[in-house]
């Protein structure tokens, strides 16, 4: 009776799981009338918004208590990030340790390894700072007395280790604009801002429009550098496979930037990792990561370079704490385009304004957390410090606002949303109508927070909508 018991426990989520994406497919699928799908939608951004608000509350409760406790940092805060993969949380932690071990003793020769020594290594070597966050996210749920490498063949042992870590964690998460640039690893920065453009199934008469809207609106595009980089999947012209070099005609716009590049990407994995892709080939003092189908606000250049290495301005929201430390991250308000030629000839669907913009601002302004629509940008030291983003396909803005945002109420640092808006694409809203969509935003939320990896939610979130969509 137990084992049945136990069973029927461990298939109930997924039972559930699967009645909720039965009802959703049939929501995708079905017409609504106007006036249904309006008041729907308002009634669940509402109930939205309020889980939003009461899981910021509880996340702020949650840090003030955890900033009490710096010995306790180390289970909620990693210094790089750390992707949430199938593969990633594959990797045994024993591993991962025998490998930190050998990065520390390479330079030590059998020499005890002291607190300097661990400090010096993972602030110089990102590899050490990655392999340091997940071994020290896993360190309470696992042992590491059977490590392959012991003491007698190392200069220290795992657990060790793992005690130093957990005594110097606060010590390593703590940046200063001279750390960062002391190990930046001596990279030039020859533009003011580098503005990175995934771009995947887009067109190029689309992209082309979101950048000569983004000179319109710049004060100093010769201190700009673009790069866009392609994944292929293009959707024009009609009838071709998807894999021409069309947007190769965007160099003829070189003239008009500082520097503008296409680089062809054809490894996967994501939106992510294209972006990781074009920030390591940016010059840029600010790394801004701006989505294909999103138009920026006037003068954006001066508010993001303003809002990160300036002292804040009247334009931002920023922390109500007593400092006003180092901003690591800066974000627009989201918006949404529902103008005659952001519809392109389409219908502006039931309840996406003001109802969708109202979630968003609360989203980014109130509970600091702007996704990569509210075009998000970072000092390109801090950025590469941590490793880009996380190497997932889905969640990637998700995951590395949330560790930033925990920074800023555990560290001397701050995230900036401007009160501008960047106004993103309708087209899925169109596509699918706003509480679909909505609800889907939603749900990859909460599966994300409460364990699924995000190449589960990447099948969840794109493969049920593909053939819609194009």
């Amino acid at each position: 009776m137990c084992q049945n018991s136990d069973e029927t426990k461990q298939r109930s989520p997924q039972t559930n799981a699967a009645t909720v994406d039965g009802a959703l497919e049939r929501l995708r699928t079905t017409k609504l009338p106007f006036i249904v799908e309006l008041v729907v939608a308002w009634v669940v951004i509402l109930l939205f918004s309020i889980r939003y608000m009461i899981g910021y509350l509880l996340l702020v409760i949650q840090l003030k208590r955890l900033r009490a406790h710096p010995d306790q940092w180390y289970r909620h805060v990693p210094i790089t990030s750390v992707a949430r993969t199938t593969s990633s949380l594959s990797k045994m932690p024993r591993d991962m340790m025998d490998r930190l071990i050998h990065i520390l003793s390479e330079s030590k020769k059998g020499a005890a390894i002291n607190d300097a020594d661990i400090i010096r290594t993972l602030q110089s070597n990102l590899e050490a700072r990655q392999l340091a966050s997940q071994i020290m996210l896993a360190a309470d749920s696992c042992s590491f007395d059977t490590s392959t490498m012991t003491k007698s063949t190392t200069a220290i042992s795992s657990n060790e280790l793992k005690q130093q870590l957990q005594r110097l964690w606060p010590i390593l998460l703590h940046l200063s604009p001279a750390t960062l640039r002391k190990h930046a690893n001596d990279r030039s920065y020859q533009h003011r801002i580098s503005v990175i453009i995934p771009a995947y199934k887009e067109t190029p008469q689309d992209i082309h429009e979101t950048l000569s809207k983004a000179h319109d609106r710049c004060s100093d595009a010769s201190t700009i550098q673009i790069i866009v980089v392609h994944a292929g999947g293009g959707r024009s012209p009609p009838g071709d496979d998807g894999d021409n070099d069309d947007l190769n005609q965007l160099q003829a716009m070189n003239n008009s930037w500082g520097d503008l590049h296409v680089l062809h990407h054809r490894g996967g994995g994501g939106r992510g990792r294209s972006m990781n892709v074009g920030a390591e080939k940016a010059t840029g003092e600010i790394l801004t990561f701006l989505h294909a189908d999103t138009i920026l606000p006037q003068n954006w250049d001066l508010s993001i370079r303003k809002a990160l290495l300036g002292n804040g301005s009247s334009n931002s929201s920023i922390d109500n704490r007593p400092n006003n430390g180092m901003a690591t991250c800066c974000a627009f308000t989201q918006g949404i385009d529902i103008s005659p030629v952001g519809l392109k000839g389409g219908p502006c669907p039931a309840g996406i304004n003001p109802a969708c913009e109202i979630l968003g601002f609360l989203r980014c302004r109130i509970c600091k957390l702007p996704y990569g629509d509210s075009v998000l940008s970072f000092p390109a030291d801090l950025f590469h410090y941590m490793g880009g983003y996380p190497d997932q396909p889905l969640m990637e803005d998700f995951e590395i606002v949330s560790q930033l945002r925990k920074r800023s109420y555990l560290l001397d640092e701050r995230i900036v949303v401007l009160q501008d808006r960047a106004y993103c694409s309708v087209r899925r809203w169109q596509a699918f109508g706003v509480i679909y969509t909505v609800l889907v935003n939603a749900l990859c939320v909460h599966r994300y927070t409460s364990g699924t990896t995000a190449d589960e939610l990447f099948d969840f979130y794109y493969r049920k909508s593909t053939k819609k969509m194009e």
